[in-house]
């Protein structure tokens, strides 16, 4: 029987048992796919989209969990999983691939702390 969703914590249970890699691209044969698992290892590709690397997450978590699923299956539970989770939970999982340490499209610095807004505080000022 498959679930409606996973919850975060089953989730996060799964990716703590997992060693998760985005340093190598994943391949089978010569087709780059986004993400694969085998035994216990998650190897995700790694883009400037955090939507899809966490949706890919999800869906590598879930064949840890649910091994004798389809693929079918798993993208169909990965896509209602990903659409229940809250933002917090997206962010809290976008950090086990470290997302948020990169600068291309997040509003995050290296280390993890929000970049403050750009203002002009040097601006002249009207000579009369």
């Amino acid at each position: 029987m498959v679930p409606k969703f996973v919850s975060f914590n089953a989730l996060r249970e799964a990716l703590d048992e997992c060693q998760i890699d985005t340093s190598s691209s994943p391949r089978i044969g010569r087709k780059i796919v986004d993400g694969w698992y085998l035994e216990g290892q998650i190897v995700i590709k790694d883009t400037p989209r955090t939507t899809n690397v966490v949706l890919n997450l999800i869906h590598e978590a879930i064949h840890h969990l649910y091994p004798k699923m389809t693929e079918t299956q798993v993208e169909e539970l990965a896509k209602r999983t990903f659409s229940n989770c809250t933002t917090r939970e997206i962010w809290l999982l976008e950090r086990y691939v470290d997302i948020s340490s990169r600068t291309v499209n997040t509003g995050h610095r290296g280390d993890g702390r929000l970049r403050a807004a750009k203002t002009n505080t040097s601006k002249k000022r009207k000579r009369r």
